[in-house]
């Protein structure tokens, strides 16, 4: 859990550099965040044994 202030910083950074998200499983930041950015999960990637470029 991050305090408030670190919680603030975070969205205000990701906000004035225009981020489209944060990327964070945090549920405290998806609360404080809400509205002025979204909060997203992180992908999903394959193994890199399944990646096309392993090959």
């Amino acid at each position: 859990m991050l305090s408030l202030i670190a919680l603030a910083y975070l969205v205000a950074t990701a906000a004035s550099r225009k981020a489209e998200c944060i990327y964070s499983t945090d549920s405290d930041i998806k609360k404080f965040a809400k509205g002025p950015i979204e909060v997203c999960t992180l992908p999903v990637y394959l193994e890199q044994s399944d990646s096309p470029l392993s090959r």
